[in-house]
């Protein structure tokens, strides 16, 4: 039988101790952000009030700080169990990596936030099909990290979760070039700076899920150290 890396047998064994319960939940925490993310574009989308809009908002903000506190409990728990040093560096860079998945998206609900919403409607169907393609990465970077924690082969997913980056990848670039037809007049150049701002935030949430699932792939295929004789 081909022993598992450390890693991914730790998580395994481990299922059900208190640093693992904390990643997880942490890991879920990540995705409701997305998830608030895409409602919020939703509502804009379809011509909700600024006051409806600004809750979403705070409330995404709101979850990414929580998100935050979680990961640093995470790390506060790995420093007082025992683990191996490699083993508890390589949890700490998994939450750090997640932990960015959140941070993009808040941002660009920020950038939202001090946006004349009909501007981001102006963004169209273009920017709504890379949000939605944005949450489909980490999606799959959430099935990545369970495939992880039970021990299961991590490659076909990973491949999934950079598949779906690349999508992104091609809506961000449509998206900019259809922007290029906008006239210069229609738009002031903050809000321009702004907007660009909030697209390129959106792309950093595949991005990171991209990042994060990488980190998985390596972790996944790290051997055990040879024991010293």
């Amino acid at each position: 039988m081909v022993a598992m890396p450390d890693l991914a047998s730790w998580l395994r064994i481990r299922r059900e101790e208190k640093s693992i319960y904390l990643i997880d939940e942490h890991t879920r925490k990540v995705f409701s952000c997305i998830v608030e993310f895409v409602n919020l574009i939703d509502l804009i989308m379809n011509e909700a009030s600024p006051e409806e809009v600004s809750i979403v908002a705070r409330r995404i903000s709101e979850i990414e700080h929580e998100a935050d506190i979680m990961r640093r409990n995470v790390l506060s728990t790995l420093s007082e169990g025992k683990i191996d040093p490699s083993e508890r560096e390589d949890l700490v860079h998994l939450t750090k990596r997640l932990d960015a998945v959140a941070n993009n998206a808040n941002a660009a609900a920020r950038r939202i936030s001090i946006l004349d919403l009909n501007y981001v409607r102006m963004l169209g169907e273009l920017f709504t099909k890379m949000v939605s393609d944005a949450k489909k990465c980490v999606e799959k970077l959430m099935e990545t990290v369970d495939a992880l924690k039970d021990g299961r082969d991590v490659s076909l997913l990973v491949d999934e979760v950079d598949h779906a980056e690349f999508e992104v990848d091609q809506d961000h670039l449509a998206l900019r070039k259809a922007l290029q037809g906008w006239k210069h007049g229609d738009i002031p150049p903050f809000t321009a700076i702004t907007l660009s701002n909030l697209i390129d935030f959106v792309e950093g949430i595949a991005d990171s899920a991209e990042e994060t699932a990488e980190y998985i792939r390596l972790v996944s295929i790290k051997k055990p150290p040879k024991s010293r004789r």
